[in-house]
């Protein structure tokens, strides 16, 4: 996930907290604050956003790891290995005439799976 997602998490914590220790190498305290202030968070929600976000377990996360999953389904199904004489498209081999009759489609739908894994991962 992205630092500008980490941030929204943060902004929008609200839950009851409890306290417990941590210690971090003083240049990562560091980072922290000067990040936090930079995005008017403060530390404390900031880290929590980033412990969540370890996790997985956010909305924004579970919509767009299943929109990747669906896309990449829809993908598989124009896809041939390439030593089986599959066409060359945008990195992908795929079946004789899929790049034909279906380039937009693909290209569309190889952009947003790149964009997304840049956001998921």
């Amino acid at each position: 996930m992205s630092l500008a997602n980490i941030i929204k998490i943060a902004k929008g914590d609200e839950e009851e907290r409890v306290g417990i220790s941590l210690k971090v190498p003083m240049s990562i305290k560091t980072k922290l604050e000067e990040f936090s202030k930079e995005n008017n968070v403060s530390t404390n929600a900031l880290i929590n956003a980033m412990i969540v976000n370890g996790f997985g377990d956010t909305p924004v996360d579970k919509e767009l790891f299943l929109e990747l999953n669906s896309l990449e389904k829809s993908l598989n199904s124009f896809l041939l290995p390439e030593e089986k004489g599959g066409e060359i498209f945008m990195g992908y081999s795929c079946n004789p005439g899929a790049v034909d009759n279906y380039s937009e489609l693909l290209e569309s739908t190889i952009i947003r799976i790149k964009a997304l894994r840049k956001i998921l991962i």
